[in-house]
Order: structure tokens, then C-alpha cells, then sequence
């Protein structure tokens, strides 16, 4: 990835890069505290070495977050930073001003940090289960009465747990898909989930879930918004999904990094 990020760099400025500021968390949520820290920084350096660049410098996230508002304080001042990434959020109050500007070494404006292991990726992860899934078959019931395993409409959105996604992909679970479909109340919706696993289609429904949060940023009212979210996508983006289902190719599950292997999210179903 750095060696792609340094030539497509390089070809837009026309000339050699052999340096770069790489952005890191001010924890990088190891148990092994400054140690697991430094262990991580090592293999970023490592990497943006064997990409060719030679000077490498690291910033604290939310301090690279916060540096174009800094740009604008005309006094020093305590800054609330919040940094919402893909599958983390980190909270730091930093001190942040014109004392501080151009600075190298930021460690001692760093007043407080927190982080969690919840991001943007959770986000769309929960939208996609209490929104969307209910159209695969989330809720119906087998001709018998039994409920349908609530892990069968989990595991295919869950893309942040790599040992959910091989349990719904297994062959073994294709199996069970089909006799989940020919037992249920609801069999059309069943046979949707029973596609969405032969197409590998996990990961557009999250893409889907996606889109729902983007009214996020123009509505006023976060209660307004989510409300207008599960309204507005709660039944068109799984059409969307079913009816384009034919033209995306089947995928092989893609095996995910060590780091997102270790991050499993927890929920009350």
C-alpha cells in the first residue's frame, strides 16, 4: 500500500519522494502498553522503509486531526479532539495554539486520551442488522415454529470478525441455507440469504449501510437523522442489493489482517 501511495505521489509531482509523516494513534491498543506501542511504530517504519522512502516521521492522530483548526487559534487553547476512524474512536484533549505551531515533538500538549474499539465499521454493521436483514429472513420462522438462528443473519454482515464471516461462507453452511429454506414460513426471504452466500454479497450490504449514514452530516438533529435513516433505507438499499446481485461476481473470501482478526465487536442482539 505505501509503495503504491509513493508512486502514484511521485508521478503527480513529477520527482522522487524519500520522505513522509505517517499518522499513528496516540495507543495503538496492544496490552502491551509503551512497549506494543513501539513494537507497532517499528513495523510501520519497517514498511515505509522497504516502500523507499529514507526519513520517515511519525504524528499523533488527533494531533494531525486538529493541526487546521490550530492553524486558525490566535491564543492557546484545550481542544476537545474527536477521531472517528473505520474501527476505532479515539477522544484526546489536547493543548493546541500558536505556542505550539511547528513544533516536532507533541507529546507533552497531549493533556488526556481514550480509545475504543468502535468505529465508523460498527456503525454500518448495526444499521445492516436491525435494518436490512429482516428482508433475508431475520424474524421468520421455520414451519415448525422454531426461530431461524439469529447468527445465520450476523455472521455474513459481520466483516470486522474474520471467524463469523468462514462460518456463514463455509460449505458446510450452504448446506444448512438450503434446508433453512425449504423449512421456512418464508422461504423467498431465506432464499435471498441463501443467495447472498453464493454471491458473497456481505460486504455490499454493509456498503449499502454505509450510504444510509451519510445524511448524517447535513442533518441538524441526530435523532431526526437516524429516524430518517431506517425510514429511507430500511427496505430500498436491500432491493438495491437483490437486483444487482447478478451482475457481481462471485468473490473468494478474503482473509483479513492480523489487527482486524483481534477486533471483534460486541452487541446485544
Amino acid at each position: 500500500m505505501m509503495s503504491n501511495v509513493k508512486r502514484k505521489a511521485e508521478a503527480n509531482l513529477e520527482r522522487t519522494i524519500d520522505q513522509t509523516v505517517i499518522g499513528r494513534p496516540v495507543n495503538f491498543l496492544g496490552r502491551g502498553g509503551d512497549a506494543s506501542n513501539q513494537q507497532a511504530e517499528g513495523i510501520l517504519l519497517r514498511a515505509a522503509n522497504r516502500a523507499g522512502f529514507k526519513d520517515v516521521e511519525f504524528q499523533y492522530e488527533p494531533v494531525a486531526a486538529g493541526l487546521e483548526f490550530e492553524s486558525t487559534l490566535t491564543e492557546n487553547k484545550n481542544v476537545l479532539v474527536v477521531d472517528i476512524g473505520g474501527g476505532t474512536t479515539d477522544c484526546s484533549y489536547i493543548q493546541m495554539g500558536p505556542s505550539w505551531v511547528g513544533k516536532d515533538d507533541r507529546q507533552q500538549s497531549l493533556i488526556a486520551h481514550t480509545g475504543q474499539l468502535v468505529g465508523g465499521n460498527d456503525l454500518d454493521i448495526y444499521i445492516a442488522f436491525r435494518r436490512f436483514m429482516h428482508a433475508f429472513g431475520m424474524g421468520t420462522k421455520r414451519l415448525s415454529g422454531l426461530d431461524i438462528p439469529v447468527t445465520q443473519f450476523w455472521n455474513p454482515i459481520a466483516i470486522n470478525d474474520v471467524q463469523a464471516q468462514r462460518k456463514f461462507y463455509a460449505h458446510d453452511n450452504l448446506k444448512e441455507l438450503r434446508l433453512l429454506a425449504k423449512e421456512a414460513l418464508e422461504p423467498e426471504k431465506v432464499n435471498r440469504l441463501l443467495a447472498l452466500h453464493q454471491e458473497t454479497l456481505g460486504y455490499a450490504v454493509i456498503r449499502e449501510a454505509e450510504k444510509a449514514r451519510l445524511p448524517l452530516k447535513k442533518m441538524p438533529s441526530t435523532k431526526r437523522c437516524l429516524i430518517s435513516i431506517v425510514n429511507m433505507w430500511g427496505s430500498t438499499s436491500v432491493r438495491q442489493i437483490w437486483r444487482r446481485r447478478s451482475t457481481i461476481r462471485p468473490r473468494k473470501f478474503r482473509r483479513w489482517s492480523k489487527k482486524r482478526r483481534n477486533k471483534r465487536a460486541r452487541y446485544r442482539m
